[in-house]
């Protein structure tokens, strides 16, 4: 029991400094709060300005949809947590989630498109794709299906044929931007020379990456949210090999994972037409998105100057 004791209070120790030297290897720089703030607002404001009164009048209109879809989420929320009927805590506690939830999309949204903006100031040809106003819409189309898929499944069931088509919008337009932004700094001089104080002049090969990064995690999630559907719209769709027991929704989300990074240990198999065919586009996207991010890497190398 000693020896246990001894063996496990050197684990702490070691555990303990490693996580104080990461510590101090890390730069002591303070985070400008202020500044993430106003970049996130400036962004939000050049996405607006960018589109056509059209765009505005949809930009505002899906912005309204959510804010009101979470003030009504909220409201459900505190009603279910505190077990009463409306009352000033039951007040209290909406506008507490409510604020908290507004400020989580209003950086889950903004930090991505700030990148994104930053990327069309950096490849004059990427302004012309209106790269910004894209993200905005995959990711809208993305959030609120996987929120309606945790909140209200047999709606996204009822509504399985509109789901799969907007997700396939969603998908044509990750993959047009990943592809317009690891392809497009080939003809970018300041892609390859980096010059300036502003962020996309300093670090051009950070920014484009961070885009590519923040696209691929949107491609992954726009797979597992079609594998979802078709596991909810067909029967036994994914099954597991061996085993009666029922795929569930984190089973999928490691299937796809799984799938998408080509290990596949294939304990989760499709057994429907329509499964194989997602899994053929995992399989195919998985390898566009090795090549194009590798391409890109090569593209937008730094040159010494």
């Amino acid at each position: 029991m000693r020896e246990h004791f001894a063996l496990k209070f050197v684990i702490y120790l070691i555990t303990l400094l490693g996580l104080l030297l990461y510590g101090n290897s890390l730069d002591n720089k303070k985070i400008p709060i202020q500044h993430i703030f106003g970049a996130v607002h400036q962004s939000y404001k050049g996405l607006l300005t960018s589109a056509r009164q059209v765009g505005k009048i949809l930009i505002w209109t899906a912005i309204a949809g959510a804010v009101l879809l979470l003030a009504v989420f909220s409201y459900e929320r505190s009603r279910v947590l505190l077990g009463e009927a409306v009352s000033g805590r039951t007040f209290c506690l909406m506008s507490s989630i409510f604020t908290i939830e507004l400020l989580v999309g209003y950086f889950l949204f903004g930090i991505p498109l700030l990148v994104f903006s930053k990327i069309e100031l950096l490849i004059r040809t990427v302004h012309k794709k209106k790269l910004s106003y894209r993200f905005f819409i995959s990711s809208y189309i993305l959030s609120v299906y996987a929120f309606f898929l945790w909140y209200a499944k047999d709606a996204m069931i009822a509504c399985g044929k509109v789901v799969l088509a907007g997700l396939l919008v969603s998908y044509l337009l990750n993959m047009t931007m990943l592809i317009h932004i690891s392809m497009e700094p080939l003809v970018c001089c300041r892609c390859r020379y980096g010059k300036g104080n502003t962020m996309e002049q300093k670090y051009p090969l950070k920014t484009v990456l961070s885009g590519a990064l923040f696209l691929i995690l949107m491609i992954v999630l726009n797979l597992y949210l079609g594998v979802e559907m078709i596991a909810l719209l067909f029967e036994n769709a994914y099954v597991y090999v061996g085993t009666a027991n029922e795929v569930s929704s984190l089973d999928l989300l490691y299937y796809t994972v799984i799938s998408f990074t080509t290990i596949g240990y294939g304990e989760i198999v499709p057994q429907r037409l329509e499964s194989k065919i997602m899994a053929l586009v995992i399989a195919y996207t998985s390898v566009m998105c090795l090549v194009i991010f590798v391409s890109s890497v090569l593209a937008i190398k730094n040159e010494p100057l």
